[in-house]
């Protein structure tokens, strides 16, 4: 769909920046734009030379709009076909665990050794259920989930050291239509608030809407 869209922007603004400035003139035109130079004044000369020169410089811009969007969008891309393809992980790679230590113990030995079940761990909730059991998942490492007190069965996606990835990643899930992720936090495999967690900075960030990543709106 986006490559669609920015070939159909790509054409769109090379035939219109052709039209404008790229067109040749017949000799009969020639002889009526040169009569037209010569009845206008050295100041409507020089307005529509200035309008010429701006209206080129606008074409240049855009241009270079077109091709960095064109690299945003492609990057945006790859990163939802990650995300997509870690979800599809998550739903095929069941495995038999059934608690979400064991969850956390596949991810320290599959992720490069990092026990998430020790430090600060922020993680992407995806829903709270109690009547929908997604339990037979949870032995995929990418996946976790716990039970509270009355019964309600919290799951989520993956597991960060920074807030901020995982708030990228949160606002990826919601682009591909996960409406309610949110992150949640934890300190020593206990879940606790994530304001006991995040720097004061981090919380006004998080407070006026802010983000440290720049290519999600």
């Amino acid at each position: 769909m986006f490559r669609f869209i920015l070939t159909t922007i790509c054409l769109i603004f090379l035939l219109s920046t052709n039209s404008i400035f790229a067109q040749s003139m017949s000799k009969e035109q020639e002889k009526v734009w040169k009569k037209r130079q010569k009845s206008m004044s050295v100041e409507e000369f020089k307005k529509k030379v200035e309008g010429y020169e701006t209206a080129t410089d606008e074409a240049y811009k855009l241009e270079k709009q077109v091709v960095s969007t064109t690299q945003v969008l492609a990057e945006r891309e790859r990163r939802i076909d990650s995300l997509e393809q870690a979800l599809a992980d998550a739903q095929n790679g069941a495995g038999s665990s059934s608690n979400a230590e064991n969850s956390d113990s596949d991810a320290s030995s599959s992720d490069g050794g990092d026990n998430y079940s020790k430090g600060t761990v922020y993680r992407v909730q995806v829903g709270a259920f109690r009547n929908k059991d997604l339990m037979k998942f949870v032995g995929h490492r990418r996946f976790h989930a716990e039970e509270d007190q009355d019964g309600v069965k919290k799951y989520t996606i993956a597991a960060f050291r920074d807030y901020w990835e995982a708030d990228l990643f949160k606002k990826y899930l919601r682009e591909m239509g996960v409406n309610d992720a949110w992150i949640v936090s934890y300190k020593d495999g206990v879940r606790v608030q994530i304001e006991s967690v995040l720097s004061a900075e981090d919380q006004e960030m998080v407070k006026s809407g802010g983000t440290k990543n720049d290519d999600i709106d």
